[in-house]
């Protein structure tokens, strides 16, 4: 997907039409960081950093023991198998949103 550069004027988000898109089609529009519309106070000053740095620090590896780590490589393989066996009916019924 590649960005489109566009404009607020008078409240309206201004984008010029990508080749393809028909009349009437919705589009997403993500604000970039480094916008000036951007609230600043969101930011994290040094002391926070520093703060949530120290936290990390303490934080110990989560270990599984290895019942856990059989459980849990059955749960992906259950997933796979549920995904695989899913995914026909999952595809129509998305293309039934585009008929």
């Amino acid at each position: 997907m590649n960005p489109i550069t566009g404009t607020v004027r008078n409240g309206k988000i201004e984008i010029p039409a990508p080749s393809g898109l028909i009349e009437g089609t919705e589009v997403l529009v993500w604000l970039e960081r480094n916008s000036s519309a951007v609230d600043e106070s969101d930011k994290m000053g040094a002391t926070e950093v520093e703060r949530v740095l120290l936290a990390m620090e303490e934080v110990r590896p989560f270990v599984m023991t290895e019942d856990e780590r059989a459980e849990w490589q059955q749960a992906i393989e259950d997933r796979g198998k549920f995904d695989q066996t899913t995914f026909d009916s999952r595809v129509r019924k998305l293309q039934s949103h585009w008929e």
